[in-house]
């Protein structure tokens, strides 16, 4: 089994509920924003008090940490872009490789939604290329987009073209204006709105505006088609050990940890017959 957790930990040190959700749910990758460490220095905070050998990309991501240890062998940059909020990577194990999109697109607080639509267009380009050079569609993206999972960025044909049915990617695709267009599945769309155990978002702003939302899912994760055949969960975790992330209102503490919450995706082992498939769609 491969897990991945993402953080954005509102450039707090958080060294402890790290460790703490680290362990809980047995991490294989650790990827944070907005985090004051560098990677090679959460690798070996995570080895001296997890007992076990953590390992940092060779080459430094400036808006991101990242940590992994055992499946993942390596985990490398690609494609960065310009603005380092999206960096390609590609993440190996002893059986396969994984593109991963690594996501902190800018607030809304601070910029336009038609910014991160433009950024959102030139990532699912880059993604192309990059399904194109590796000859396979094992493609994920995770991280913080500052957009909802209705968001016309991560809906759109033209954006990330992100689905909330998994049926609707049976064959990958559909034909937009005649051109085939790859689809991702977005499974953060359960987790908006009251009616589960989760909390009704990731992240919580207050608003005077006539039209807040109060709750969004601005923290995603995104799977092509072969991978959402393994997807076992996804989680928003309000609590690590003795850290109880939320306020008593159920919002995260961002006084004592941070304005988001993490989430944590689970993917099964690949079946060993598939992993050097080079198809499209593999």
């Amino acid at each position: 089994m491969l897990r991945i957790g993402f953080w954005n930990t509102h450039r707090k040190s958080l060294l402890d509920p790290i460790t703490s959700w680290t362990r809980d749910h047995e991490l294989n990758a650790v990827l944070l924003a907005e985090s004051p460490h560098k990677s090679d220095t959460l690798a070996g905070e995570l080895s001296n008090r997890l007992g076990c050998l953590w390992k940092a990309p060779r080459i430094p991501l400036r808006r991101f940490c990242v940590a992994f240890r055992d499946p993942v062998t390596s985990f490398e940059p690609e494609s960065v872009d310009l603005s380092e909020r999206a960096p390609v990577m590609v993440l190996s194990t002893d059986v396969e490789t994984i593109n991963v999109a690594l996501v902190h697109f800018p607030s809304l607080l601070h910029r336009s939604e038609d910014d991160n639509t433009l950024m959102a267009a030139e990532l699912s380009k880059r993604l192309e290329d990059q399904e194109q050079k590796t000859r396979h569609s094992r493609t994920m993206l995770v991280g913080d987009l500052n957009l909802n999972p209705f968001s016309k960025a991560v809906v759109s044909a033209a954006g990330l073209h992100a689905t909330m049915s998994q049926r609707l990617l049976a064959k990958g695709g559909r034909k937009v204006d005649g051109a085939h267009r790859k689809m991702f599945y977005n499974p953060m769309w359960r987790f908006l709105g009251d009616g589960g155990e989760s909390p009704p978002g990731t992240y919580f702003h207050r608003s005077s505006s006539p039209s807040a939302l109060f709750w969004h899912a601005f923290d995603q994760v995104l799977l092509r088609a072969s991978l959402v055949q393994r997807l076992i969960d996804v989680k928003i975790v309000t609590r690590v050990a003795a850290h109880d992330l939320s306020t008593q209102l159920g919002r995260p503490n961002k006084a004592k940890y941070s304005d988001h919450f993490p989430i944590v995706v689970r993917l099964s082992r690949p079946k060993l017959e598939r992993v050097h498939v080079h198809f499209a769609d593999s």
